[in-house]
């Protein structure tokens, strides 16, 4: 399967995005605590892990909880929430950026 960020460029496994958004659809769909915790995702970049199906990006935030235990939010992305980045972590093309 193949993705595509917001300016249409090929998404591949392995590649760096910057999330720059969500939709109000999916939004709408989280519980209050999620809601924060994915909002905290928007401007970030993150390794694709899997591109899906339906063209969907993969990634996963992980983060400590308070008890200690690691946990992780996996989001599929659509083209208009993704940007690729490209080396050095400016926009473009395929990548090299810090998260």
């Amino acid at each position: 399967m193949e993705a595509k960020d917001c300016f249409g460029r090929m998404v591949r496994v392995g590649d760096r995005i910057r999330i720059i958004g969500f939709s109000k659809k999916f939004m709408d769909t989280l519980l209050p605590d999620d809601h924060d915790q994915i909002s905290e995702m928007i401007g970030k970049v993150f390794e694709v892990e899997e591109i899906d199906e339906v063209g969907q990006a993969w990634v996963t935030m992980w983060r400590n909880s308070e008890d200690g235990e690691m946990g992780g939010h996996g989001i599929g992305l659509a083209p208009s929430e993704m940007e690729i980045l490209s080396p050095g972590g400016t926009e473009n093309s395929h990548v090299e950026a810090d998260q």
